[in-house]
């Protein structure tokens, strides 16, 4: 267990799985601190109306002693908006990619030199990008922490991540269900290339998420009230979050995938459980599915993050649910007024090495 102290900035934000797009998240982040966000203030006009009435004998009486003040229609107010320059939200915040960040297809000299560039960014605007992984990375980044730069890093399982208001609890890996095309695929690429070395990884083994009971009575005795569960795999058993037919074509040719499938959700409701059980959770966040959805029941929001989706957690907080949800039905939602289905300009992305 690592805990990392970052109470020091004001707002945090989630960002669904970049699948190795590490170009397109900076690029994201940075028109996003470039962002004015002005506040538009018009300077209303007023005359001011004497009071005037018809006396007994029918004569028009002015009275000064009583004014009304009457909006001036008729003079234009386009000139006379104020613009006031707010904060930008995004600055001084810290940034956690839920997993499938996109780490060990490439050479680690090209990661280095990456977020060389992009970490100068993120220390002009006081900004943090942290990284837990998901089915579709090498583990050894996370445990071993590889990337390490005084802005940007990798965090291993069980890491808690203390913030202004709230702290969460990051516990990465998943099964990928396209394991068999990714074997074939790497023993393929790999078949003439003689040195281990340089050999083309396209799937870790160790890629599951693994409920460690060591790792959370490290977590119980630290005393840190945790009150968010981050995950790459949701925490939850719920077949309505993925696509179902895009599973069925695996299950055909993985004779192994269901019963992967079935420990790693036993794994997770061992988590979820343990959480529910220690703490008062408030938000439950992952992404994997690569579809977005958002609910909350029992005081819990659930919210899941599609391909590079970005999450303002303040906001997501702020919003308004109403009776709690029973029953999700993707697409469909049972109460409408508290299912919000995200949309996403991203689209699946299958050149992820």
């Amino acid at each position: 267990m690592k805990i990392y102290d970052f109470t020091f900035c004001n707002n945090f934000f989630l960002i669904g799985d970049i699948h190795g797009d590490f170009e397109y998240l900076m690029n994201n982040i940075r028109m996003k601190l470039n962002m004015v966000n002005i506040l538009k203030k018009k300077t209303i006009h007023t005359i001011k109306m004497p009071m005037m009435f018809l006396n007994e004998n029918g004569e028009v009486v002015v009275d000064h002693s009583q004014e009304l003040d009457i909006s001036d229609k008729t003079e234009e107010t386009g000139n006379d908006e104020k613009i006031i320059e707010q904060e930008n939200k995004y600055k001084n915040s810290l940034f956690i990619v839920l997993g499938d960040v996109g780490f060990g297809f490439a050479k680690d000299e090209y990661y280095n030199e990456i977020f060389t560039k992009f970490n100068k960014m993120l220390a002009e605007s006081n900004c943090y990008l942290l990284m837990f992984r998901g089915n579709h990375d090498d583990p050894t980044y996370f445990s071993e922490e590889k990337i390490k730069f005084s802005n940007i890093s990798t965090i291993p399982d069980y890491s808690i991540i203390k913030m202004k208001e709230h702290n969460a609890l990051c516990v990465g890996g998943g099964i990928s269900i396209d394991r068999t095309w990714r074997l074939s695929k790497e023993s393929t690429v790999n078949k003439y290339i003689q040195d281990e070395k340089d050999f083309k990884k396209l799937y870790w083994e160790n890629e599951s998420v693994v409920f460690d009971e060591n790792e959370m009575k490290q977590v119980l005795e630290s005393g840190i009230k945790i009150d968010m569960l981050f995950t790459h795999t949701p925490p939850i058993n719920d077949e309505s979050l993925g696509n179902k037919d895009i599973l069925e074509s695996w299950l055909e040719c993985d004779e192994k995938l269901q019963d992967d499938l079935n420990k790693e959700k036993e794994q997770m409701n061992l988590l979820f459980s343990f959480m529910k059980e220690h703490y008062k959770l408030i938000l439950c966040a992952w992404a994997h599915m690569h579809k977005s959805a958002l609910w909350k029941k029992d005081d819990i929001v659930y919210s899941q993050l599609t391909i590079s989706e970005f999450c303002d957690v303040k906001e997501l907080l702020e919003q308004q649910f109403d009776e709690p949800q029973t029953e999700l039905i993707y697409g469909k939602p049972k109460f409408k007024t508290i299912y919000k289905k995200r949309r996403s300009n991203t689209t699946y992305r299958n050149d992820i090495f």
